[in-house]
């Protein structure tokens, strides 16, 4: 049957992608941050391990759709989806903290842009209650009515999706506006041979800009794809979107 064989790609597509986020995972602790802060650190492993359990879920829906006869498919589902936007958030708030450490440099310092970081910082976590609230209340999961075939049935509402896009491109656009605001500085301290260590400050914020407006991105496809063809092996598209963002916010801490 063509299900069953679809089914079984997305199974092994999330074993395969889960184990990637473990080895990330064991490479981050591993490997020694020195000029990293431990709230950076801290934010990073979260990321991480919430992106790591949003893909054991998916594993979950392929092999253990049922315990003791009893779907939780719904379940999973809904908390696979929790855990990835909570891990996308704590990526975003990676970010933020990068505008708050550098916006502490004496010659960056700015009490507007302090200002505004309270303000994201507000508006990222009442965001992020939202969406986890409609991933509650608009995903649903069903069990296949042949208990031979492994996986779900898996389905949400187009508002999370049309919801998600809104947000992100809003994020985008304010994160883009501190990263202009302190690009622009790089070609005035380039004519200064004592200001060298800044530019390069300037340049890693940048790069960690590229890096989260990449995770963003790759949500909005996945997203979009999802919403065209709801079905479970689209949930393959849902495993690689996990490993992307877990990738970027591994980057990010270098």
């Amino acid at each position: 049957m063509p299900g069953k064989e679809n089914n079984v790609v997305v199974g092994f597509a999330a074993i395969t992608m889960l184990g990637y986020s473990l080895i990330l995972i064991g490479i981050h602790i591993f490997i020694p941050h020195p000029s990293v802060t431990k709230k950076v650190i801290g934010l990073s492993y979260t990321s991480l391990a919430l992106l790591t359990l949003a893909q054991a879920c998916i594993v979950g829906t392929y092999f253990i759709p049922h315990i003791s006869g009893a779907c939780i498919c719904s379940g999973l589902w809904s908390a696979a989806l929790i855990f990835y936007v909570v891990g996308l958030y704590t990526l975003k708030f990676v970010y933020v903290e990068r505008i708050s450490i550098l916006n502490k440099h004496p010659m960056l310092a700015s009490e507007k842009i302090k200002k505004w970081i309270k303000y994201i910082t507000c508006s990222l976590i009442a965001s992020c209650v939202i969406s986890v609230t409609m991933m509650i209340a608009l995903t649903d999961g069903e069990c296949h009515e042949d208990p031979e075939i492994y996986g779900c049935k898996p389905s949400f509402h187009e508002a999370d999706v049309y919801l998600a896009i809104v947000m992100i491109t809003i994020d985008a656009c304010l994160f883009a506006g501190f990263c202009y605001k302190w690009w622009g500085l790089i070609k005035v301290f380039k004519l200064s041979s004592d200001s060298q260590m800044l530019v390069e400050m300037i340049t890693s914020f940048s790069f960690q800009f590229i890096l989260t407006v990449l995770a963003m991105l790759s949500c909005v496809i996945d997203g979009i794809i999802n919403l065209w063809y709801q079905d479970y092996s689209t949930l393959i598209v849902f495993c690689v979107d996990c490993a992307i963002i877990a990738s970027c916010d591994f980057a990010m801490i270098k």
